[in-house]
């Protein structure tokens, strides 16, 4: 028997990912999303037809002029674009499509897998697998032609990479990861700052290590510096930056997302508030020194309210039903879900829309632990990147759905905060046993007390 095969760890990753893959594949061959491109799903086809059609990058369709632009990140659309160009039949397009997301989230679950079996124990690792695996927002994702999967698997090979990289001091590992990173940028620009920042600090920090972090800073900049020269010398449209602003405006009324529903079903006061924050994103677009000044004149003019509101966005990042969606853990309208019909699945996710708050609390304690050095160090950048991302989208928009790629890593970050917290309790139940003991073997060891 090979080494692998005796290796309890090695078991726990297959055994996890295959069965992320079957629930994944359950999903997405029993549900039924209705008119699955629409929305985001539809500039990405769009995209990524353009490419196959015209060798540009370009969200127009219905006969627009195809030019250049940025608005959207190129890395979806390059995934899809293979499926559009080989396969005509559009029902079998979709569902090879949706079978090889459902592939690309079983990876995910691996790689967080081989990532966090640097720091927990078997046991701790066996529940992380079951929770990477089962996890209802992962389950469903893949089932959409949205960027949600692909940029999830891409971050946590990025950060198993890198982890391996730095263990093993291998330039070629540090450098894929970087690559990887910088594959996750251009999936979601969010990311395009993370491990340049990372690795600038760690730079100055560390000399030791200035190598790896030199690798890590060239090799994450690579790929979206080639992104930036092209929208520098040829982007003609709607750029990334307008987004950028749509969704820092949007994200600073409390009333957003619940204005949007209510104007879905025409109730006058969601048009009038909807029609109120489109009227300033409109100004922000087109003059942004005038829509910067009427956000902080609104801000300024409610201090406590705002300050309220942007301390409750990370606990709405992290929630549970996405907004700007079907709701749920549902993108689009979807029939026939396997995770309602299904008796031991829905129990199953009832139980985990109950534990969905304590898994937050737990990632962020977990995140505390490593940071301030009570914990193990290699899960440092997976700390940071779950609390750059809570601040990242606590300043843009607080939706669930945004949280669904880095799920994983709150998992894994959660269950390294429950291992801290009962190896803490272990620790304390022992020297109260240790002490009770003493106690004990004092007093029966004392001589009597004379009386008078």
């Amino acid at each position: 028997m090979g080494k692998a095969a005796r290796d309890p760890t090695w078991w726990v990753l297959v055994i996890a990912t295959a069965a992320a893959f079957v629930l994944r594949y359950w999903f997405v061959s029993t549900a039924w999303i209705e008119h699955p491109v629409r929305g985001d799903a539809l500039d990405y086809v769009s995209y990524a037809a353009n490419l196959i059609q015209h060798h540009v990058f370009s969200v127009a369709s219905g006969g627009a002029p195809v030019v250049p632009d940025s608005y959207r990140d190129p890395g979806y659309p390059t995934f899809l674009a293979p499926f559009l160009a080989l396969i005509q039949n559009a029902g079998l397009r979709y569902r090879t499509l949706q079978t090889a997301q459902a592939l690309l989230g079983a990876l995910t679950v691996t790689a967080y897998l081989c990532l966090a079996r640097r720091w927990l124990s078997i046991p701790w690792l066996i529940v992380t697998a079951v929770l990477l695996a089962i996890w209802p927002h992962s389950i469903t994702a893949p089932a959409y032609l949205l960027s949600e999967t692909l940029l999830g698997f891409l971050v946590s090979v990025a950060l198993a990479t890198v982890a391996k990289g730095v263990a093993d001091d291998r330039a070629g590992r540090l450098a894929a990861g970087g690559l990887l990173f910088g594959c996750a940028a251009l999936t979601n620009a969010v990311m395009a700052p993370f491990l340049p920042v990372v690795a600038a600090a760690g730079y100055l920090a560390q000399p030791a290590r200035r190598r790896q972090w030199i690798i890590l800073l060239v090799a994450s900049l690579a790929l979206p510096g080639l992104w930036a020269l092209r929208n520098a010398v040829s982007a003609e449209g709607p750029a990334a930056s307008q987004r950028a602003i749509t969704n820092l405006v949007q994200g600073s009324w409390p009333e957003y997302h619940s204005a949007w529903l209510d104007s879905l079903s025409g109730d006058p006061a969601g048009v009038a508030m909807t029609r109120r924050i489109d009227h300033e994103v409109s100004l922000a677009v087109r003059d942004r020194a005038a829509g910067m000044t009427s956000l902080t004149n609104r801000l300024g003019a409610e201090p406590g309210r705002y300050a309220a509101w942007y301390a409750s966005k990370p606990a709405l990042l992290w929630s549970w039903s996405m907004r700007i969606a079907s709701g749920h853990i549902y993108v689009f309208p979807t029939v026939d879900s396997p995770l309602e019909s299904n008796d031991i699945a829905w129990y199953t996710m009832q139980a985990l829309v109950m534990a969905n708050p304590i898994v937050a609390i737990l990632a962020l304690l977990g995140c505390v632990v490593v940071i301030i050095g009570r914990a193990d160090r290699q899960a440092s950048m997976t700390a940071v990147l779950l609390l750059y991302v809570t601040a990242v989208y606590s300043v843009l928009q607080s939706e669930p759905r945004y949280a669904v790629p880095f799920r994983g890593a709150e998992i894994v970050m959660a269950a390294l905060g429950a291992a801290w917290l009962s190896a803490g309790f272990l620790t304390l139940w022992r020297r109260r046993l240790g002490h009770l003991a003493t106690s004990g073997t004092s007093s029966a060891g004392a001589a009597p007390r004379r009386s008078a």
